[in-house]
């Protein structure tokens, strides 16, 4: 059994057989993978030390020293670029596809680990 659907969406319905929706909610635990087959730049080394990339939709921030992650989510696509602030642990990440697609400039200091 399993059911995804991005968060708040209104169309959802329970799968044949069950009355509700479940009321538990996945979360992150680690990010396994590189998105590496097509795009150039796509790991970055922050200011800080920490290592910056993308797989799909989210942006991972990795402490190699202690091997934990944290996690920029806010996309509703693919990533499909990153650039990182020389100096500061500012990070910019942009989407692809759709008529309107989002570029997000976040400070990776305010995001946790998990």
């Amino acid at each position: 059994t399993g059911l995804m659907a991005p968060p708040g969406s209104e169309r959802v319905k329970p799968i044949d057989g069950f009355k509700s929706l479940p009321a538990l909610a996945l979360k992150l635990d680690h990010v396994y993978g590189y998105r590496g087959h097509d795009s150039l730049g796509n790991m970055q080394i922050l200011s800080s030390g920490e290592i910056a990339y993308y797989l799909a939709g989210v942006c991972v921030v990795h402490d190699l020293r202690s091997g934990r992650q944290k996690y920029f989510t806010k996309h509703q696509r693919e990533i499909s670029c990153i650039a990182i602030h020389p100096v500061e642990n500012l990070i910019a990440t942009g989407e692809m596809g759709g008529d309107m697609p989002a570029v997000f400039v976040w400070n990776a200091n305010f995001i946790t680990y998990s």
